[in-house]
């Protein structure tokens, strides 16, 4: 009896005996894969969760950014060539709409009537266009930054400049603001919404991860909107934001295209054999010259061919491209064959008449931008004023009520009008040649006018000075008896 409690005493002392923890190891183990698999579990769930809430979200939903907050960021990214869909339209639609709503440039044009002479207004703001680039391609480029942000801000201010560049050594700067950088706010009148009182926005950085808050009042900015409700001066939505989710659908819909063109061109060759023995013996054939190519000789008793995926979702795919393609010209005014559809652009006519869409598509943003940069001259020449002129007349001071801003759109459609009806009712003297003048595009009319008063002038003063001229010289002959001479 002892020697059996010996024996089981031993026997159980050896199976605890552990030097190296081995049991206690692979139960850590065994609670560590228990852990993660739980771990595991508790994410697919939550995955599950967010999932299923995500598309109970977004069922049926056409617009995938429903916020202006959202929005921009997203176009910048777009813009920018760093998203993940849409890089190719975005760029090209907000590059296209800038420049056809700038189109030949800042015309400054010529007010007054009677005696009064804008001259010296007109020089100050072709020199103003001039200092901040607006006369290239800063004008384009302040254009693009709208059709991005769907507002513009600038921010005004007096510098100091060459000589060469003014005689007073001042010039008025504009310098554009970004929402997308500032988070600007901008603040109206209660009862007027289109009186912009302040802005508010991040300022200079005054630390590590720190802005200094900043605000100008309305002698100090330019604040443009182009899109929105009137009531709501913070919420722009740009052009572009209407049809962001259709653009994203689209370059989704040519990648799917791409991929499964990709699969169509790597055929996969096919034998088809009657019995497994042989289709094993055409395999073993197959990877004793792994290398074959089109164009070599093979030689078998099976059937071969070439196999590939149904292609019967490809016609849906294109139609899908053609209708996106449609729907974001609508909405944007960017032609179809801007857009790569360029067999649907069939004849002349449809280019000018697509040409006409694009000019329609811009007509608010070109009026919006004719106010604005007429703003823009507007207080810089004030700025000017009151330092340069602040002590003299009123009558030095520049009067930006002498002159107006221009962005001329010339269409065929125009020249087509002159030549066929304005210029042959003017021949008949149905209409004047100078309602004929007004009507052609990029025509300063005052500004024709005064210089066809100058050189009217300036012929009148040569044929007094010719006749003049020529009676001293009879005079002369008559003293001389040349005259008397020449009858005899």
């Amino acid at each position: 009896m002892v020697r059996t409690r010996r024996l089981l005493t031993e026997d159980t002392m050896a199976r605890e005996f552990d030097p190296f923890n081995k049991r206690r190891i692979q139960s850590l183990e065994t609670e560590v894969r228990e852990t993660r698999q739980s771990m595991k579990t508790q994410m697919l769930l939550i995955d599950d969760l967010l999932t299923a809430r995500a598309r109970e979200d977004g069922r049926y939903r056409g617009n995938e950014y429903n916020s202006y907050e959202s929005a921009i960021p997203e176009i910048v990214d777009k813009y920018n060539a760093v998203a993940d869909w849409g890089v190719i339209q975005t760029g090209n639609i907000i590059d296209l709409r800038a420049a056809f709503i700038i189109g030949q440039g800042i015309n400054i044009i010529d007010r007054t009537t009677g005696e009064t002479s804008a001259e010296r207004e007109i020089k100050w703001a072709e020199q103003f266009l001039e200092y901040n680039g607006l006369d290239e391609v800063t004008a384009i480029q302040f254009a693009t930054e709208a059709e991005i942000e769907g507002k513009f801000l600038g921010r005004m201010m007096l510098e100091k400049v060459d000589k060469e560049i003014d005689e007073n050594e001042k010039m008025a700067s504009v310098r554009f603001i970004s929402w997308a950088k500032r988070k600007y706010k901008v603040k109206t009148d209660q009862d007027d919404y289109t009186k912009y009182e302040s802005v508010s926005y991040r300022g200079r950085i005054s630390g590590p991860h720190k802005w200094k808050a900043e605000s100008l009042k309305p002698p100090d900015f330019v604040y443009i909107k182009f899109g929105g409700r009137i009531d709501e001066p913070n919420k722009t939505q740009p052009k572009i934001m209407k049809c962001l989710t259709q653009v994203e659908y689209l370059d989704k819909a040519l990648r799917d295209l791409r991929e499964i063109n990709r699969l169509f061109s790597a055929p996969t060759p096919y034998f088809k054999c009657a019995t497994k023995e042989e289709a094993d013996s055409v395999m073993t054939e197959i990877a004793k010259n792994p290398n074959f190519r089109i164009k070599k000789m093979i030689a078998s008793t099976a059937e071969f061919t070439f196999v590939s995926p149904d292609v019967s979702g490809v016609e849906n795919l294109i139609n899908e491209i053609v209708t996106l393609i449609k729907i974001i010209s609508g909405t944007t005014g960017v032609p179809i064959h801007f857009l790569g559809l360029l067999d649907l652009l069939k004849n002349r006519a449809t280019g000018e008449n697509t040409r006409e869409l694009m000019i329609a598509g811009t007509t608010k943003e070109r009026a919006a931008w004719q106010g604005g940069f007429y703003e823009m001259i507007k207080k810089g020449m004030y700025k000017y004023n009151a330092t340069v002129y602040d002590q003299k007349g009123e009558s030095n001071k520049l009067d930006p009520r002498k002159i107006g801003v221009e962005l001329p759109v010339y269409t065929q459609e125009q020249w087509d009008h002159l030549e066929k009806v304005l210029i042959p009712a003017s021949q008949f003297g149905i209409i004047s040649k100078e309602f004929v003048r007004d009507k052609i595009p990029g025509i300063d009319s005052k500004l024709e006018e005064r210089r066809k008063a100058e050189a009217d002038n300036a012929a009148l003063d040569a044929a007094k000075k010719e006749n003049e001229d020529l009676k001293i010289e009879i005079d002369q002959i008559g003293k001389s008896g040349g005259v008397q001479n020449a009858i005899t």
